[in-house]
């Protein structure tokens, strides 16, 4: 039996930071203060998002994309490679991650901070990288 594989979108504030560093990627949902449809709050919707006019206009609009979009833009726009490694020493088992930027010799490892799904490890490494990298 196969299982599903579901989509892991980037949270809230790291969309907003991927917008403020022009990631300009295709995305399939996005995060806004107001559903512009029914006027509902809403903290994530799934959609196709286009050029349209009328996707400009939702307020608080900020595309979401998947993790896997912003893996492939760091390495491709930034030269920065992310690892998901995980930890079996421990009494129990743990995800974490490890930075290398592309051409130089450096290479920053998760400085003790675990996580239990691969997700979150990727999720713990954009944080950095965003904030502290680009």
């Amino acid at each position: 039996m196969t299982q599903e594989i579901k989509p892991t979108y980037v949270t809230r504030e790291q969309a907003k930071w991927l917008k403020e560093k022009e990631f300009d990627l295709p995305t399939y949902a996005y995060y806004s203060g107001l559903n512009f449809y029914t006027g509902e709050y809403k903290n994530h919707s799934q959609t196709t998002i286009g050029d349209t006019p009328m996707h400009k206009m939702l307020i608080g609009y900020t595309s979401a994309p998947e993790q896997w979009q912003v893996i492939e833009w760091l390495r491709v726009n930034h030269g920065i490679h992310i690892e998901i490694l995980l930890e079996e020493n421990k009494p129990w088992n743990k995800f974490y991650y490890r930075i290398m930027k592309i051409g130089q010799y450096f290479s920053l490892s998760h400085d003790g901070i675990y996580s239990e799904t691969p997700q979150e490890a990727y999720s713990t490494a954009f944080d950095y990288i965003l904030n502290d990298l680009i």
